[in-house]
């Protein structure tokens, strides 16, 4: 996860923790409890990402089938549920967009899927005061979304690979979406008490700025040098790319003492290769962090004429 990406996150974790704080006072605002619900849902799929990056930084398959079944089995026994509820109450919107047999929901992909369960989810959510007698309560509304969390941390971990499908990219960044949503609707409704509780209206502009990265001056620095002399290698081609990809990211060639400086770079795992006329290329890996200047040294064998 990029540092930009971190800072919003930590962002989002210091406002809840600030208004879980203060109950008496988020009661008061008219649909707010809803809306921080919202936004702890978000956490929560923001988080399985990172779980699932820190488990699997290498995009390692995973076994997905099986979890894939028990989500259509969940979501299956929910959706009938609503949806009788929606028959019982006559809610034409309901009986439309909750009817699903397991047959629609086996033909869809692992994106798609997370989407129609998450909207069975919205759907239970906003009647949530009304389907107890359906057997739909918080508890297996707990249950439900921790079930599409397990499927949701079977996509591919890496935002920044290349090699990912559209979809898969919009799944991957669906968390911070929702999470922004949620503090944007916040944002309307805690104007109300801005008069009347002036501390607390202050507290919660302050905690939901985001605190952005520090930028430096460099991302990245290094020198090239010849391995059995020591002395710097003009001209060298660095190029980079993302792990795993063949797109190149950026290509950097060696100044006069074999030095390079690297102003922009994004978050990431790069493989950077080191070419230069009769010199062995070389590739190596290199992590680039927002926190922290990445230096690369680099020291090339020269090819011995036969």
């Amino acid at each position: 996860m990029n540092g930009r990406l971190q800072a919003r996150l930590n962002m989002y974790l210091a406002l809840c923790d600030f208004l879980k704080k203060n109950p008496e006072i988020t009661a008061k605002i008219p649909g707010f409890t809803d809306f921080m619900a919202d936004l702890d849902a978000a956490i929560l799929l923001i988080q399985a990402q990172i779980n699932e990056q820190n488990h699997n930084p290498a995009g390692k398959p995973v076994n997905s089938q099986t979890i894939k079944e028990s989500v259509i089995d969940v979501t299956l026994e929910n959706s009938e549920k609503i949806y009788a509820y929606g028959k019982v109450s006559n809610n034409t919107t309901l009986l439309t967009e909750t009817k699903y047999t397991v047959s629609d929901l086996r033909k869809l992909t692992i994106p798609e899927l997370i989407n129609v369960s998450n909207d069975i989810y919205n759907h239970i959510d906003e009647h949530l005061e009304y389907v107890g007698p359906f057997f739909l309560n918080s508890n297996t509304q707990s249950a439900f979304k921790a079930t599409i969390n397990s499927l949701f941390v079977t996509i591919p971990g890496n935002l920044n690979a290349n090699t990912q499908t559209k979809e898969y990219q919009f799944i991957s960044n669906q968390g911070f979406e929702a999470a922004e949503t949620a503090i944007e609707n916040m944002d309307t409704v805690v104007k109300i008490i801005r008069t009347t509780e002036p501390v607390f209206y202050n507290s919660y502009q302050n905690t939901r700025k985001v605190k952005e990265p520090i930028s430096t001056s460099l991302s990245a620095q290094g020198i090239v040098t010849d391995v059995a002399t020591g002395k710097p290698v003009i001209g060298a081609i660095l190029t980079f790319r993302l792990q795993g990809t063949t797109d190149i990211v950026l290509q950097k060639e060696s100044a006069a003492k074999g030095g390079f400086m690297i102003k922009s770079l994004d978050d990431g795992i790069y493989e950077v290769t080191i070419e230069k006329v009769g010199f062995k290329t070389k590739t190596i890996i290199v992590t680039v962090s927002w926190d922290e200047l990445c230096n690369i040294n680099v020291e090339l064998e020269k090819i011995v004429q036969g």
